[in-house]
Formats: C-alpha cells, sequence, structure tokens
C-alpha cells in the first residue's frame, strides 16, 4: 500500500518529506521532481550519490539527484515488451554497487518472456 501510494505520488511529481527517526515526524507534501511516465519501482543504490532511481514500465530508468533534477540512466524500452502487467517492472542494487557497479534488472522481454539479469555497468553499453 505504501509503495503503492509512493508510486502515485511520484507519477505526479510529488514526494514525501519527514523528520529524523524517533523524533515526531512532520510530514509534507511538496514538488521534488516530475516527468515520470508509468513509475514501477523506486530503488536506491546506496552509493554516497544521493541519487534515488525510478523505473519506468517501458524501459527507462530515471536517476533522480538530491536537488530533484532528472536524468536517464539506463534505457532499454528496445529490449522491453510494455504494458500492463509487463515491462521493466524492477531494479536492485547489491551492497557493494559503488565497487562492482553490478544491479539487477526484472522485466518482460519482446517474446513475452520474463527475464531477471545481473548487469554491469550499464547493459546498453554507454557508460554511467
Amino acid at each position: 500500500m505504501v509503495v503503492s501510494a509512493l508510486l502515485n505520488l511520484l507519477s505526479r511529481g510529488l514526494v514525501l518529506c519527514g523528520g529524523a527517526a524517533g523524533q515526531d515526524a512532520q510530514v509534507r507534501l511538496g514538488l521534488f521532481a516530475e516527468g515520470f511516465s508509468r513509475p514501477t519501482a523506486i530503488a536506491h543504490a546506496g552509493d554516497g550519490s544521493g541519487r534515488v532511481f525510478v523505473v519506468e514500465q517501458a524501459g527507462r530508468i530515471r536517476a533522480v539527484g538530491g536537488d530533484g533534477s532528472v536524468s536517464t540512466f539506463l534505457d532499454i524500452a528496445g529490449r522491453v515488451r510494455c504494458c500492463g502487467e509487463r515491462g521493466l517492472l524492477g531494479l536492485a542494487f547489491p551492497p557493494d554497487f559503488s565497487q562492482s557497479r553490478r544491479f539487477y534488472l526484472y522485466y518482460t522481454d519482446l517474446n513475452g518472456d520474463i527475464v531477471v539479469c545481473r548487469c554491469s555497468g550499464r547493459p546498453d553499453g554507454r557508460g554511467e
């Protein structure tokens, strides 16, 4: 439910902000980043960059910087069958991402098969 609500807010360019753990949180809603299309997941790489990554169903992953700037981290739309219950649906970063540059994707390929793959660098070969 919480993830669904967050993705709904992300699709409209909104995020939640709160206080530190253990304190009475003051929650406020505000525009932080926008321009997402069909977001399916959000992940943090834990690499110290402060970026979060928004997965878009059609096959694109957008990196959102701490200042709200949005850039394309990965675009594999040419490999992904979208939409309905298909598309690029998941992204995971292992704890050693900052050293290994490996991450994991979950998507539906053009044949309709489910793919779970480990990627090194960027699968489109463009570097980061």
